[in-house]
Parts: structure tokens; sequence; C-alpha cells
């Protein structure tokens, strides 16, 4: 008897404190790319992603004027800059942010969901 409630308790334990890790993305290559004219953020985030070899998925709620909204200044350059740089700066400009769903994949949605 005694041990069946030690093994519960292990068991409990074990359940408690076992955790689904944050999904995190495998090493993107760093980012350098260079807009001359005013990029739209659809393809501003497209040129990141395919750089840094992820896929980004933008959220099918975004209305097609905030697809299509300039992101400035221009020239706008990202040298050597991380993933998360580059995607921080471009989602922000537009009111949005940026998930990691798996290794490969990160999603753009308005902040807040």
């Amino acid at each position: 008897m005694a041990l069946l409630q030690l093994l519960g308790v292990f068991t409990l334990i074990s359940v408690v404190t076992t955790q689904t890790p944050a999904p995190r993305l495998a090493s993107p290559d760093p980012v350098t790319v260079t807009f001359r004219t005013e990029p739209r953020l659809e393809v501003a985030i497209d040129a990141v992603c395919r750089v840094a070899r992820v896929t980004c998925q933008l959220d099918p709620t975004l209305d097609a004027a905030v697809r299509a909204q300039a992101i400035g200044p221009a020239p706008l350059a990202f040298v050597n800059a991380s993933l998360d740089e580059a995607l921080s700066f471009l989602t922000s400009r537009a009111g949005l942010t940026y998930t990691v769903v798996d290794s490969q994949t990160v999603r753009i949605h308005p902040q807040g969901r």
C-alpha cells in the first residue's frame, strides 16, 4: 500500500513538473536584405522569411489594407539581422506581432491574438 502511494506521488509530481517547452525556430539564417523603395508589409515579410529560410504564415484575418501597408523608411535595410530583429521591426510598424509555430514556421497576426 505504501509503495502504491509513493508511486502515485511520483506520478503526480512528474505530471505537474513536466511542461511542453515553447516552440523555437531552428537557427534561422541571418537576414541581409535591402529595399530601395518603401516595401509593402507583405512583400517585406516574405523577403525576410525567404532569406532566413523559414515559412511565414499571415493571419487570414489581416485585411488587404494591412498587407499592402507601406513599411518605411526607404531605403530599408537589414544587414546580418536576426529574424527576431527583422520581424519585430516590421510587425511593430503595422501593429502586429508574430508567434513561433514550430521549428520552421512563424505566424504573423494582430497583437493580442
